[in-house]
């Protein structure tokens, strides 16, 4: 239990001294997972910053298009499918029309 205690009063620190932008803040949540899955031995990839920030910018540049974009995978790196319709047209949202991507 203190061995618990004293990782969390390092990570609150890092938490409230190291912050001060939005990328700050993606990297501390990055390297808190990373820290966790060192002791889950999760055999995956968790550094999705990259697409995180892509898909941010995008909202930044058209809040009404950003959805549908493309994205890669960070487990197969493989591009997403594009949807058969623009999101903003989007409004049949049966299983059937979301199949159809």
């Amino acid at each position: 239990k203190e061995a618990m205690m004293e990782d969390s009063k390092t990570w609150r620190k890092r938490l409230e001294t190291n912050i001060h932008s939005f990328e700050d803040e993606l990297d501390f949540q990055l390297s808190y997972m990373q820290d966790i899955n060192k002791d889950a031995d999760y055999p995956y990839n968790l550094d999705c910053k990259e697409i995180y920030l892509g898909c941010r910018q995008d909202k930044l540049n058209n809040v009404f298009t950003y959805r549908d974009k493309q994205f890669k995978s960070i487990n197969t790196s493989t591009l997403s499918p594009l949807h058969h319709t623009e999101w903003m047209k989007a409004f049949d949202d049966s299983l059937e029309t979301y199949l159809k991507t």
